[in-house]
């Protein structure tokens, strides 16, 4: 277990940085702005803590965090809901940028987490880059819908021109990303490597080498957990219920999902999987999740390897299996 004696939470907000010392046990307030930064370096320096622990906001900590990094001070980007459920734990209710700043850095002192490994400005850039083409996906299926339920044919025509806008930016930023792609030494063989699993096109790919970062580096059971395709138990007592998932990235998941719906019709080795569920009278949710999490480990050992997939090599395994 980890055990850190001091350390600084800092609660952010889009205008203002709240830090709580542990050392001093000082409340302080700075802008969010790059002259606010060069208070918190002064701090940070000043002070040399062990830990900084950050809520993670969006974009907003980001500036922070790079901050911390540069005057070489470990920093952890905490989720909120898991500081929340912290301070829950604690038995404190009440929420406040006062309170959310010290149970931020009770969380870092106390917690098992390791420092963040933090993203470079153009890698998070690129990242950006990636979720606004998925937000415009998302704002196709919105207006197809629409243009579908619609009775009003100026409704249908204003639907159809946005549509076409959309469709546009989509082509665009895609070109844009494989492009920017093609720039990292540390991305482009990742992307092409993920694109030797059918189903993954570039787009799955880019999702995955950007939102993914961890994919290659860590075991299977854990990668399918931060996806949010794996098992968990729920048992309690003499109550034992059906095991199942939550929580994970949702984008990444959404990514896999369409993935995995291509990769059970032209890939053997997972149609075949797909198969035997659907046999054994799994339902189609529980086999497109079993699907998606195949999908994942399979990515996560081909980066691991730098071995393009050969999907023969599984199923052949998987044949044996069965026979024996």
């Amino acid at each position: 277990m980890l055990t850190r004696k001091n350390g600084i939470g800092i609660d952010v907000s889009k205008t203002e940085l709240v830090l709580w010392d542990s050392i001093s046990e000082q409340l302080v307030k700075i802008a969010n702005t790059g002259k606010g930064m060069k208070q918190l370096r002064k701090r940070l320096l000043g002070i040399s803590p062990e830990i900084v622990t950050i809520e993670s906001t969006g974009k907003y900590h980001r500036l922070a965090a790079r901050t911390c990094q540069e005057c070489k001070v470990p920093v952890i980007v905490a989720q909120p809901c898991r500081v929340r459920q912290f301070a829950l734990g604690l038995g404190i209710i009440a929420k406040t940028d006062q309170v959310d700043a010290r149970i931020i850095c009770q969380f870092g002192l106390k917690s098992d987490l390791k420092e963040t490994s933090l993203e470079t400005k153009e890698h998070e850039e690129l990242r950006d880059l990636v979720v606004y083409r998925m937000q415009l996906a998302e704002d196709k299926a919105k207006f197809q819908a629409r243009h579908t339920e619609a009775s009003s044919k100026d409704i249908k025509s204003f639907c159809a021109q946005s549509l076409a806008s959309i469709e546009k930016q989509l082509r665009i930023v895609q070109k844009k990303i494989v492009q920017e792609i093609k720039k990292f030494a540390d991305l482009q063989p990742k992307f092409q490597l993920l694109q030797s699993i059918k189903g993954i096109g570039e787009v799955t790919a880019a999702v995955l080498v950007l939102l993914l970062p961890e994919l290659g580096r860590i075991s299977k059971s854990q990668i399918a957990s931060l996806v949010g395709v794996a098992p968990f138990d729920v048992q309690s007592g003499k109550s034992d219920k059906q095991k199942s998932i939550f929580g994970g990235r949702t984008r990444v998941r959404s990514a896999l999902h369409m993935a995995a719906m291509s990769a059970v019709r032209y890939d053997p080795f997972l149609s075949h999987f797909y198969k035997n569920l659907k046999e054994n009278k799994k339902k189609t949710r529980v086999a497109t999740t079993a699907c998606i999490r195949k999908i994942v480990v399979i990515a996560n050992q081909i980066l691991k390897s730098g071995v393009p997939y050969d999907p023969s090599i599984p199923l052949t395994l998987s044949l044996r299996k069965r026979k024996s």
